[in-house]
C-alpha cells in the first residue's frame, strides 16, 4: 500500500510541475531527470498515514489547476 501511495504522489508531483511550467511559461515543462526517483527517496521516509495526508493535499492542488 505504501508503494502505491508513493507512486500516486510522485505522478501528481510530476503533473503539477508540468502544469506550473504551462502556467508561468506558456508551455508544459518537463521535470528534471531523476525527479520522481528523488521524490520517491524522500517519500519512502514518511509513514503511510503521512503519505495519505500528503496525497489528499496534492489532489486538492491538482484539482485547482
Amino acid at each position: 500500500m505504501k508503494e502505491r501511495l508513493i507512486n500516486k504522489i510522485t505522478l501528481l508531483d510530476t503533473s503539477i510541475y508540468r502544469c506550473m511550467g504551462k502556467y508561468y511559461g506558456g508551455v508544459y515543462s518537463h521535470e528534471p531527470i531523476g525527479y520522481r526517483n528523488r521524490l520517491k527517496g524522500v517519500y519512502e521516509k514518511l509513514e503511510e498515514s503521512e503519505l495519505k495526508i500528503l496525497l489528499k493535499l496534492k489532489e486538492r492542488i491538482k484539482r485547482k489547476n
